[in-house]
């Protein structure tokens, strides 16, 4: 998402009038780690780079698991409450492509529903209205704004809901 944020940016700049923006993650190209000792004998220990520097909290030492549990029990949030949420989610997404209307995306980090260990990536094409008028091209979307929010990484979970009111201003 930071990608099409700064690919916006440049194209209201005028500093271009196409960007591809994208990104990747590889988690099954995340390596083992090992620390550099003073002592170059003996036995070594290594740390998996996923957990060490990926789905752990690097301050307080939690999973992403643990911490969207703790936001959970903060906010009153039921497993009940977490299940009706998923189906709703998973509903509106097959209607939306049921009705042409593309992907809807929906977050949920509770067990089943969780993300699992994998490949991914996405890219677009972003242009300038001029480019597309040029082109002749029918936009599939426009942006009309985006923002961003931060906060306690403990909170990764609904630290996003922040940037929405910034989104509506």
């Amino acid at each position: 998402m930071k990608s099409i944020a700064l690919a916006t940016q440049a194209i209201k700049l005028g500093e271009a009038d196409i960007v591809l923006a994208g990104g990747m993650e590889s988690m099954s190209n995340a390596p083992f780690l090992m620390k550099r000792g003073k002592h170059i004998y003996g036995s070594f220990s290594h740390e998996d780079a996923i957990e060490k520097d990926g789905l752990t909290d690097a301050e307080s030492g939690l999973s992403m698991g643990e911490c969207t549990e703790e936001v959970a029990e903060r906010l009153n949030i039921t497993r009940e409450d977490q299940d009706n949420y998923a189906i709703q989610s998973y509903k509106r997404s097959f209607d939306a492509w049921d009705k042409e209307k593309g992907c809807v995306l929906a977050k949920e980090v509770f067990e089943v529903k969780a993300s699992s260990l994998s490949d991914g990536a996405a890219a677009c094409v972003l242009m300038s209205a001029k480019e597309v008028e040029k082109r002749k091209i029918k936009p599939l979307a426009k942006i009309i704004s985006y923002a961003e929010a931060a906060g306690n990484p403990k909170d990764f979970a609904i630290i996003p809901s922040q940037a929405m009111p910034k989104v509506f201003d």
